[in-house]
Formats: structure tokens, sequence, C-alpha cells
């Protein structure tokens, strides 16, 4: 058996309403796939001199993230991001809900549930889909 690990992030906020969307990124990766991402992750946030990587700060502009105005140090951060995602073999996904068609649908069937919790449930459903549907060609997921 082997212990995957993922981690999620979401984009836009639950309690605000001129929020239209509420989505949920999503990467994951066995052991061995995260301990190399980490590594070189830590490394890309060392060579850009940036303490973490939020895209909010990025389009913001500000401090350590001004440097990323320039639309050419943008594309090579994100090809930087990209390439660590292949070389680490990590899984990506992502989930988006509509506010308003969630909540037409939990009025049609009287649920009662929060859309952030909704979203992140979706996201483990997908990723526990996808590593059963690649076990057969990644050995580490038998």
């Amino acid at each position: 058996m082997v212990a995957l690990r993922a981690y999620g992030d979401e984009s836009g906020k639950e309690n605000d309403p001129n929020t239209p969307i509420i989505s949920m990124g999503t990467v994951m990766a066995d052991s061995g796939q995260w301990a190399l991402a980490e590594q070189k992750w830590n490394g890309l946030l060392s060579d850009y001199g940036i303490p973490y990587l939020h895209m909010v700060e990025v389009k913001g502009g500000k401090g350590d993230f001004k440097q990323f105005r320039k639309p050419q140090r943008l594309i090579r951060l994100l090809d930087d991001v990209a390439n660590i995602i292949l070389e680490c073999g990590l899984v990506c996904g992502s989930v988006a809900v509509h506010r308003k068609d969630f909540q037409r649908i939990c009025k049609e069937f009287d649920v009662e549930t929060n859309l952030y919790y909704f979203t992140l449930y979706i996201s483990c459903l997908m990723m526990g889909t996808i590593a059963l549907n690649n076990r057969s060609s990644n050995p580490s997921l038998q």
C-alpha cells in the first residue's frame, strides 16, 4: 500500500456574494514524488527570492512579488512551476463550482451544505478517482 499526499488551495470567498465561482486546485503525489517536489519547490522559491507562491500576491506585484510585473518574469515563473509538476509526476486537478447553480440545486433537493466544503469534497473524490484509474500505470498505487 502507498500513502498519497495532496495539497489543495481554494480561490474565491465563500461568504462573499460577489464571488460567482469557488474553485479548488489540487496536486497529489506518492511520498517519493512529493519529497522531490518539495526539494524543487524550495529551490524555486529561493531562486525567485519569495517566501511562498500565492497568485494574489503575484497579481498585486508588491514587495518580493513586484518582479512579476514584467511579463517575461511571470512567464518564466509559471514555466518553472509547470516543469516541477511534470518532472515530479504530480497529478493535478481543479474543480470550479458556480455559486448560483450550487444554491439552486441545494434548494431544489432541499440540501443544506457549505459551498467550500462541497468543493473540497468534489476535489477529494476527483483525486481518489484519478489515483484508482492510474493504478495499472503507476506501480506505487498497487
